[in-house]
């Protein structure tokens, strides 16, 4: 019975090295991934007027399209390049294109106008 359960624990232990080694592997490559420079641009659209935050308002760059949450807030990753152009729209907005320089400032804050 001894030599069972020894048997047991020795194979249980050799599965969770095994298991916490292919994780340590797999958490080192996530922290090298991670190291590389990604460009991204953050921040806040606001209406101009009544200083609201504008929920669902489309903001593209570099062929990449994402929506304003709850509170106004977008963030768009992986951009190229060091320079990117960034085009803000809602209906019923002025539509607005920005010139955004990614090597200076990753955090913009928008102020949309009623059409």
């Amino acid at each position: 019975m001894k030599k069972l359960m020894l048997s047991f624990l020795f194979v249980l232990a050799l599965n969770i090295a095994s298991f916490a080694a292919e994780n340590a592997t797999e958490n080192s490559n996530e922290i090298s991934n991670t190291n590389v420079a990604s460009k991204s641009v953050h921040g806040q659209v606001i209406d101009k007027n009544t200083h609201e935050v504008l929920a669902g308002v489309a903001i593209s760059a570099n062929g990449q399209k994402v929506y304003t949450d709850f509170d106004g807030k977008f963030t768009i990753s992986n951009l190229c390049g060091d320079k990117c152009t960034i085009v803000i729209s809602q209906i019923s907005y002025e539509p607005k294109t920005l010139e955004l320089n990614t090597q200076e400032s990753n955090a913009l804050n928008v102020l949309l106008s009623k059409r």
